[in-house]
Formats: structure tokens, C-alpha cells, sequence
């Protein structure tokens, strides 16, 4: 008898051990995103010099996993450019760019989930040739964060 309560105590034992290490049955609070939003931003400043007609930023790209790179053309004097997408379901490497023909400095910032990713600033020499012509790239990875 002694040894069946020996037997049955060590059982009782060995299964409060097992149970105690086992996972929780909760949900994890904050599951993973199998769909973000995306927001790229571009700006570029408006040197005194150039008249309101030229366009400050000439062209904006962008490149999204899974997407053709697409190009846009913003209007006359324009400064910002924004863009914001939703139900991107592959964050893992953005891609923004654009130029200028007037701009002295042209700032760019990718934005996920509503949290700030990362930024990337071209700025041009205020005399001489490439007075004229900006042209700026930033790219954020999931598991790098910016690229050089």
C-alpha cells in the first residue's frame, strides 16, 4: 500500500510539473500584422530664385514588394507629395524617390503602421551646376531599417 501512494504521489507530482510548464492558453495580446499601411511622404523647399511655374519636385517613384515601380508627375510648384496605402501585406523593403530642378534640399520619409520608419535628406550646394538638379532615394527594410 505504501509503495501504490508512493507510486501515485509521485504521478500526481510528475503531472502538476508537466502542466505548470506548459504554454498559456492566452492569446498574445498583440498579434502580427498580416496587413499594414504605408505612408511615404517627399518635400522639397522652394528657393526664392525660382518662379512659382517650375515644378520644385519634377518627379516622385515609388516601389512596393509585389509592384511595378510607379511613377508620378506632380504638378507645377509643387512642395509635398504624400501618399498613403493600405492593406500592404509585404513591408519588406519600401522604396521612395524623387527630383527636383529647383529644389536646394529634398526630404523624404516612409512611414508604417502610423510609426516613423526612417528619413533620408539631399541637399544641394547653393552655387554652381548641380544647383539645379536634385535627386534623392530612400529605402527601409523590415530587417535592416534605412539603407545606405
Amino acid at each position: 500500500m505504501k509503495q501504490l501512494l508512493r507510486s501515485l504521489s509521485l504521478l500526481a507530482l510528475g503531472g502538476a510539473m508537466l502542466t505548470s510548464c506548459g504554454g498559456s492558453d492566452k492569446e498574445d495580446p498583440k498579434p502580427a500584422l498580416t496587413e499594414h499601411t504605408v505612408k511615404l511622404v517627399v518635400e522639397a523647399d522652394q528657393p526664392f530664385t525660382t518662379p512659382s511655374t517650375t515644378p520644385t519636385l519634377r518627379a516622385v517613384s515609388y516601389v512596393l514588394p509585389g509592384q511595378a515601380s510607379q511613377a508620378v508627375a506632380p504638378t507645377a510648384g509643387t512642395l509635398k507629395w504624400e501618399k498613403e496605402f493600405t492593406s500592404v501585406k509585404d513591408i519588406s523593403l519600401l522604396t521612395v524617390s524623387a527630383e527636383s530642378m529647383s529644389a536646394t534640399r529634398i526630404n523624404l520619409a516612409i512611414y508604417v503602421d502610423g510609426d516613423f520608419k526612417g528619413a533620408k535628406v539631399n541637399s544641394a550646394p547653393t552655387t554652381g551646376q548641380d544647383q539645379q538638379y536634385r535627386t534623392a532615394t530612400l529605402q527601409w527594410s523590415e530587417k535592416l531599417g534605412v539603407m545606405p
